[in-house]
């Protein structure tokens, strides 16, 4: 059914500036999509997630996400937007992420088609402004995820490349997984 991200978990923290960890990420996939000149065969790895099979309301299919949950809710937001760039981008992420302390946001803003309320939103305050219950810190970063992805595939990737950066995302970026025994217990992992 998807990843879940338990509450011990901090909440999302990647900041949006120039040599932070969204665009350093954004970068690093765009500078793969440049060098495999369209290659569908040339794959790129990114760091490892480590995860965890666990049961969630009886359910066996969730994968808690121990280590990775920043990349993997950011690459979660870049399939977003480019779903708004494009439509012909698939959010293949769509409803995949269960994180238990900003799993509203998610749900109402990123998944749901209202990305482009935040997209064309000119300002944190004004958003806030008009959505008083969403001012929270976690809410703030992912915000600036948000704008600042979307910013960088507009003037770096451009929206005419969006399809094929989709499909370089989609097909060549690969996460290396640290697979956890069900019996071990997360917490003692995480620390």
């Amino acid at each position: 059914n998807g990843f879940y991200i338990a509450p011990y978990q901090r909440g999302y923290k990647w900041g949006s500036n120039e040599n932070e960890p969204v665009l350093r990420l954004a970068k690093d996939i765009h500078n793969s999509f440049i060098e495999t000149n369209n290659d569908q065969s040339k794959e790129y790895y990114l760091q490892y997630i480590t995860l965890k099979p666990i049961k969630i309301d009886g359910q066996q299919n969730f994968l808690e996400v121990i280590d990775g949950q920043q990349r993997l809710t950011t690459l979660s937001i870049l399939l977003a937007v480019l779903n708004k760039i494009d439509t012909n981008c698939i959010n293949t992420a769509n409803h995949k992420i269960n994180y238990a302390l900003s799993k509203s946001f998610l749900n109402n803003w990123i998944y749901d088609k209202n990305i482009e309320k935040i997209i064309e939103e000119s300002t944190w305050e004004s958003f806030i402004s008009q959505n008083p219950n969403e001012d929270k810190q976690d809410v703030f970063y992912l915000f600036q995820a948000i704008k600042a992805l979307y910013k960088y595939i507009v003037d770096e990737i451009k929206v005419e490349n969006s399809v094929a950066f989709y499909k370089h995302l989609s097909k060549n970026i690969k996460l290396i997984v640290n697979a956890v025994e069900p019996h071990v217990e997360s917490e003692k992992v995480f620390r």
